[in-house]
């Protein structure tokens, strides 16, 4: 691995944070409430690819109100409080801020959810900088968010490391050349294709000063 790495970006669901399986939960209420006709092994294949997961089943025109029900289903059921960080994830975060490393997010999360998420878990003094959707309005996988972060810390592309765990990540990456490590989670099984360096969640990523 680079050892000229002085900038870590982080995805932040099934990253950071243990998301993976109130995903489907929440699919698969949403789609219930909206009389939608969709299965238990469904919701868990939509939303393994929840960055287009909706237009298998529902019109434009009912995005905002399916978007409305996942929020008000997701603090119901899966507050901030009570989803779990990654083990070992805290710890590993704090290993790379002792040696003096950038540490960042990079999240389609809202900025009101991340910010949440990171005081439940008094972790939000942890990164030096955080971007969501919030700030440009453009999903991943636009590389948008990883240039603003690159400028903020005057950081070359080289110096970077992305972690991450689905294939807009991924995208987003390769159309800057940015390194990059991805993290087993449910979405991405040993099979998959990408040849890169993998490791199987964040506290096995080595850090070198």
């Amino acid at each position: 691995m680079n050892h000229k790495v002085n900038t870590y970006i982080f995805d932040f669901d099934w990253v950071i944070i243990d998301t993976a399986k109130k995903f489907a939960e929440i699919f698969f209420e949403v789609a219930t409430r909206m009389w939608k006709k969709v299965t238990w092994e469904e919701a868990q294949y939509y939303s393994q690819n929840r960055h287009t997961s909706y237009e298998f089943f529902i019109t434009p025109e009912e995005r905002k109100i399916a978007n409305r029900l996942y929020q008000e289903i997701e603090e119901e059921k899966f507050p901030a409080s009570k989803t779990p960080l990654i083990t070992g994830a805290k710890e590993k975060i704090e290993e790379i801020l002792n040696q003096n490393k950038n540490v960042a997010i990079f999240t389609d999360r809202s900025r009101k959810s991340l910010d949440e998420t990171l005081l439940a878990h008094q972790i939000n003094h942890l990164f030096d900088h955080t971007i969501t959707m919030c700030c440009t309005w453009e999903k991943k996988p636009s590389p948008t968010w990883l240039i603003h972060i690159l400028q903020r810390f005057w950081t070359p592309v080289e110096n970077c490391l992305y972690t991450w765990d689905t294939h807009v990540d991924l995208k987003a990456a390769q159309a800057l050349e940015m390194p990059f490590v991805w993290v087993l989670s449910w979405v991405n099984k040993p099979k998959d294709w990408w040849e890169h360096f993998h490791i199987p969640d964040i506290t096995h990523l080595k850090v070198k000063s």
